[in-house]
């Protein structure tokens, strides 16, 4: 928690959160344009690695009948993508929220310390 006052600069937050989305999708872009490759290197089958003793080794702790090291690799790789996309958007939403918040609680407070508009009903 912080103490005192937190100031948000609403058009510099979202400018941030506009860049950090379109950083996001270019990774997106080209992390899955990369697992495309990878995936059809593994669609070719072990003579990728060799025949030979050290190529099936390799390939046995690689891959590991698909869900060796590359294949969970991959899957963290959609995964952070996946996460990371999803930051500039809520950002965004954090910011509005606030911003309505603030509003809201700036006219709640303009309401009760305003000065009436006219004398008060005679009783």
């Amino acid at each position: 928690m912080t103490e005192g006052n937190t100031f948000l600069q609403p058009k510099a937050a979202a400018r941030a959160a506009a860049e950090l989305t379109t950083i996001a999708d270019d990774l997106e872009r080209k992390l899955g344009a990369s697992a495309v490759r990878i995936r059809a290197i593994h669609a070719k089958g072990s003579q990728v690695w060799g025949n030979d003793a050290p190529g099936d080794e390799f390939l046995k702790n690689y891959n590991r009948g698909s869900r060796g090291a590359a294949d969970e690799a991959l899957d963290a790789t959609t995964l952070y993508t996946d996460v990371l996309t999803d930051v500039g958007p809520a950002i965004t939403n954090a910011i509005d929220g606030t911003v309505d918040v603030d509003q809201a609680l700036g006219d709640a407070i303009k309401k009760l310390t305003a000065e009436p508009a006219g004398p008060p009903p005679a009783g």
